[in-house]
């Protein structure tokens, strides 16, 4: 296994992790509302993590462009994940309704290599995440 797929595998398991906390968890955090673009478009379907120093994080589903997060103040590193469908692949006897194909198409600078750096304050009550840059491309099947 590469050392890209271990990568997105422990960063997609902290986001599934942190996907099932309740609200018990938000009690002394900021409500932080947010958009994130790419190339200017509201990214539909995705997933913003801000990381601390520390490595406490905090993550939630982007919707339409849209997020609310709940996390502390100070320094973060912000990973965006984002998926496109690739297709479906045909049934077979041993997978007669496979999965469809997902493909993360954000840049790595921006996700399990982020680059992106913002500081939260207890006065930050929205956070913009323009991204812009040339899209991954797909692996050939």
């Amino acid at each position: 296994m590469s050392i890209y797929f271990r990568r997105m595998f422990v960063f997609l398991s902290l986001i599934s992790a942190a996907g099932c906390s309740g609200n018990a968890e938000h009690s002394g955090k900021l409500k932080i509302e947010g958009t994130a673009t790419w190339n200017g478009a509201p990214i539909a379907d995705g997933t913003v993590t801000l990381l601390a120093p520390d490595s406490q994080f905090d993550s939630a589903p982007i919707e339409n462009g849209k997020f609310t997060i709940f996390t502390t103040p100070g320094p973060k590193t912000v990973s965006v994940m984002a998926e496109r469908e690739l297709g479906t692949p045909q049934p077979t006897p041993h997978e007669p309704n496979p999965s469809p194909i997902k493909f993360q198409y954000l840049p790595k600078e921006y996700n399990v290599e982020s680059t992106l750096q913002k500081t939260v304050t207890s006065d930050t009550k929205l956070l913009e995440l323009e991204l812009t840059g040339a899209e991954r491309t797909a692996p050939k099947h």
